[in-house]
């Protein structure tokens, strides 16, 4: 095996063995932050599914904090109502650091001769289902994503105030 030949051999193995880890790193990523998907049915057999992955959803998060503040339009209204959810920002953190650690179970049911709704925690998700006869709506949220809405929601109302 000429010298030229093992040259070329390692730089393809390191190549491959980069790429391998690069790729590695993604599915493990893409895994650990999980899905947000929302599926709306109708009665009529109509269907949209859209799925993505959640680190999609918290970079997205994450640009509206680059948005300078002269670009925003937003009304007094919203102001105040961001204003008025401050003090909760702190329980909200907390209620979903706990709600991470508890084991699967349903936050809210209810069965009304119109409608049905359950919202549960399912492993490290929040599954929503929704169902009025004419529609069946199903969402499923990573905890972790509605966290980091929360303290980027937080981070921008803070913005607001200056």
């Amino acid at each position: 095996m000429s010298r030229a030949f093992k040259w070329v051999l390692a730089i393809a193995v390191t190549m491959v063995t980069l790429v391998g880890i690069a790729v590695g790193a993604t599915v493990n990523t893409v895994y650990r932050a999980g899905m947000v998907s929302v599926s709306v049915a109708q009665q009529d057999g109509s269907e949209i599914n859209v799925a993505l992955p959640a680190g999609l959803a918290n970079a997205a998060l994450a640009a509206v904090e680059l948005v300078p503040e002269r670009h925003w339009d937003v009304d007094r209204d919203t102001r105040e109502m961001l204003r008025s959810l401050e003090k909760f920002w702190p329980a909200a953190q907390d209620a979903l650091d706990e709600l991470s650690a508890q084991p699967d179970f349903v936050l809210f049911e209810l069965t009304s001769d119109r409608e049905q709704i359950v919202i549960q925690k399912v492993g490290r998700e929040l599954h929503v289902f929704t169902d009025d006869g004419s529609e069946t709506i199903r969402v499923s949220l990573p905890l972790s994503t509605v966290k980091a809405f929360t303290k980027r929601l937080n981070r921008i109302a803070n913005r607001l105030d200056r």
